[in-house]
Formats: structure tokens, sequence, C-alpha cells
């Protein structure tokens, strides 16, 4: 299921109109018709703005099935990238968070790019 097919959708379980959800999103109707309707895609701003209304990730917005299944286990080929991790485990919390938040950015940009390709 595509980004606009699952906005389209958790609008619809909440039983809201487009009105309600523009209203909601701070956007024009126009705008949410167009991210609805596939003719735009959702930057990341809009996308963590419709996870935190609909109260999803961004990934379950960009994934393609509806069920995002955590990993066990993740194996770590690149040696040098697996000894940065461990030192990552040092860091203070609030670090940690904002790393987070950085490397969540490059995924979803990634993932936006993937999607705007087969567009």
């Amino acid at each position: 299921m595509s980004v606009n097919e699952k906005i389209k959708e958790l609008r619809l379980k909440k039983s809201w109109s487009q009105t309600d959800l523009a209203s909601r999103m701070k956007m024009k109707n126009s705008n949410l018709s167009r991210y609805e309707a596939g003719k735009i895609i959702p930057s990341i701003n809009v996308l963590e703005r419709f996870a935190q209304v609909f109260g999803v990730s961004i990934d379950y917005l960009l994934s393609e099935n509806n069920k995002i299944e955590e990993p066990t286990f993740v194996k770590v080929d690149d040696v040098d990238l697996y000894n940065r991790f461990k030192q990552l485990e040092k860091l203070p919390e609030d670090d940690k968070s904002t790393l987070s938040k950085v490397i969540d950015s490059f995924i979803i940009k990634n993932k936006i790019k993937n999607i705007s390709e087969v567009i």
C-alpha cells in the first residue's frame, strides 16, 4: 500500500473528512487532496505531521505492507560501521536520541527517493 493510500485509509478509519484532517494538519484541503491522490509526495516534515496526527510511525506510512516487523537480529558486515555503533552505546541518552533522528532522516530520505522513482 502506498503512502497516499495509507493516508486516506487512516483518515477514513478515524471517520474524518478531508477538511477535518487538513485542519488537524494545518494545511489547505487542496494540498491534502493532492497527497491522497498521489499527485504529490509528502516531505519529511509533512510525513512527521501525518504520523503524529494519526499516531503511527513514519516507517508505517512508508512501508509497502501494513505490518512492520522488527528484526530480532541484525548482522553488520561493515566492521568500521559495527565498531562505531559499539561506541554509540557509551554516548549520553540525549546524544543517542539526536543521532537516531539524523539516521532516521537519511533512511526516510532514501525511502522517499525510492518512492518518487516508482511514480
